[in-house]
């Protein structure tokens, strides 16, 4: 075939195609066509394609995953052309192998799977004996998104998404996305191909969503790549606001530093989703956001007299951390114009606490480690390390077990 002639897998250019031929790729390709993914089709460039991001994206922090394996052959391809660059990463491997279920599946995805089901077999033995070498690839078996609590990594620098279907793809889009870090690549193999426009329509929103567009490959790939999490909404009038490369701030959160010098600190991996409000009123302390943390949805978060949350901290939907009081001792003022209470201390939350949706967290509260709070609760003062709170006011309802 001439170097400058390519005529499979949809695809025919005649474009340069030396890297077929380089030893690297060619021991790599291999590698993967020996496993049978591909029964016999040749998609040269396809592999081509998911090795050379999966290098660069390896030079990031972060793990590796692929949702849709099938028999592994774009892993292990990726893995042999890797073998310098992969060192101690993990790659999580998760599929069904057994196939598409029917139960996840369009109308039109289900007519087309009707030409593709006996392209797909029980093969979840032939994938562990296949990666039986690799001491840091983990197959899991089952349904994405419920199989994602057997992933222990939190941080990923590549996302290969094969699944064939939209409604797991954009599961895991959601659930990986997140996890991802700056310069980590999502690489989208349905994404161009007419049998799964569903997934092109909804991968270009999913992008539009955060500012961002799909590369459309001629391979039927596509491509995006995370950049350094900012929101939209967050303006930084003076230097007071230190958001981590790691962390994630939705586009539809808001954050507004304040103008008197306070200061903002969002910490690694941390993630703070949609329409989460985070604002300087109330006093002159700073907001102190650890690492891993996950604010969700409707949060509000008021700097008062200070927050500081340790690392871990999960505050569940709708809570409001306030830690400032208006006065209100003159009756002959309204309270508006009487300022603000003296500090009680601020909030403190300690690492690993888990705070329940519509909670309430008050100036002076001090929440110890591995603590949980009880949804709907509000909570002034201080809560013991491990203890459960519940309640208006919350009081002590119980403690954690401890470990056997």
């Amino acid at each position: 075939m001439s170097e400058y002639l390519y005529n499979q897998d949809g695809l025919y250019t005649n474009h340069n195609t030396g890297w077929m031929s380089d030893p690297r790729f060619a021991t790599a390709y291999a590698a993967g066509e020996a496993t049978g993914s591909w029964s016999g089709a040749a998609i040269h460039w396809r592999v081509h394609v998911a090795c050379w991001f999966a290098e660069r994206a390896m030079q990031r922090e972060g793990d590796l995953i692929e949702c849709g394996v099938n028999r592994g052959g774009i892993a292990r391809s990726i893995l042999s052309y890797c073998s310098e660059q992969i060192g101690a990463k993990r790659f999580y491997l998760l599929d069904t192998y057994e196939g598409v279920p029917s139960s996840v599946l369009s109308e039109r995805e289900r007519a087309h799977y009707e030409f593709l089901k006996n392209y797909y077999s029980e093969c979840y033995q032939a994938v562990v004996q296949t990666f039986k070498a690799f001491p840091n690839v983990y197959p899991i078996r089952g349904l994405v998104p419920e199989t994602f609590n057997q992933v222990e990594s939190k941080q990923f620098c590549f996302v290969h998404i094969d699944m064939n279907n939209v409604k797991s793809e954009m599961a895991a889009a959601e659930y990986l996305w997140p996890l991802m870090v700056d310069g980590g690549v999502m690489l989208l193999d349905d994404y161009g191909w007419e049998a799964y426009r569903d997934q092109r329509d909804a991968f270009d929103a999913f992008a539009a969503k955060r500012g961002l567009s799909v590369l459309s490959l001629p391979t039927g790939q596509g491509v995006l790549m995370k950049a350094e999490a900012r929101s939209s909404n967050i303006s930084v009038p003076h230097n007071g606001l230190a958001i981590h490369p790691t962390a994630y701030v939705s586009e539809n959160a808001v954050i507004q530093p304040s103008v008197k010098g306070s200061l903002f600190t969002i910490g690694a991996h941390t993630q703070i989703y949609d329409f989460a409000v985070i604002k300087a009123v109330g006093g002159s302390g700073d907001i102190k956001i650890g690492e891993h943390c996950y604010i969700n949805p409707h949060c509000t978060l008021f700097s008062g007299n200070g927050i500081v949350l340790g690392n871990y901290v999960l505050i569940a939907p709708g809570c409001v951390i306030a830690p400032t009081n208006h006065a209100y001792l003159s009756r002959q003022e309204v309270m508006r114009h009487q300022e603000f209470m003296p500090s009680k201390g601020g909030v403190v939350i300690e690492d690993d606490v888990w705070i329940g949706a519509n909670s309430t967290i008050l100036d002076g509260a001090h929440i110890g480690q591995g603590a949980i709070i009880a949804a709907g609760s509000v909570v002034r003062g201080e809560v013991g390390a491990f203890e459960i709170w519940g309640g208006v006011p919350a009081r002590l309802i119980g403690q954690r077990p401890k470990d056997v």
